[in-house]
This record gives structure tokens, C-alpha cells and sequence, in this order.
């Protein structure tokens, strides 16, 4: 299983601020509203994913791209 380092800070205004690095992230830098933005997005994906089927003959793979938060962009 892939690990995700986490490294709490804040930003220049005194804000906090998140890196996350490993895993699907590389140096990304996130408030806490953002974090929010993400975990509510990956919640529907991970709702969506484990709505899909995963077996049988007609099982087929699937690329979906999903809208980054407003937030994020």
C-alpha cells in the first residue's frame, strides 16, 4: 500500500497549509478548504467506483475524468 507523507505548515499569511506527497500526489500544496474540496471529491469517486460492476463477462475497464474542485483549479 502507498503511503502518503503529510506535512503540516502554513502559508505566507499565517494560514495553514498542507503538502502531501507520495502516492498520486507530488509536492501539492492545499488549504484546509481545499482538503475539504478533495475528500468530498474523492468520496464520490470512491461512491461511484463501488457502484460500478467489477466481474463478470461483460466487465469492461473504464477512464473517467473527474472535474477538479473549483478550489484546486
Amino acid at each position: 500500500m502507498k503511503r502518503i507523507q503529510v506535512t503540516h505548515t502554513r502559508t505566507r499569511f499565517e494560514k495553514p497549509l498542507v503538502t502531501l506527497d507520495g502516492g498520486p500526489f507530488n509536492s501539492a500544496d492545499y488549504t484546509p478548504e481545499q482538503l475539504h474540496a478533495l475528500a468530498c471529491q474523492m468520496l464520490e469517486i470512491a461512491n461511484l467506483s463501488a457502484q460500478r460492476p467489477s466481474h463478470g463477462k461483460r466487465w469492461t475497464s473504464a477512464v473517467i475524468s473527474y472535474p477538479l474542485p473549483e478550489d484546486l483549479q
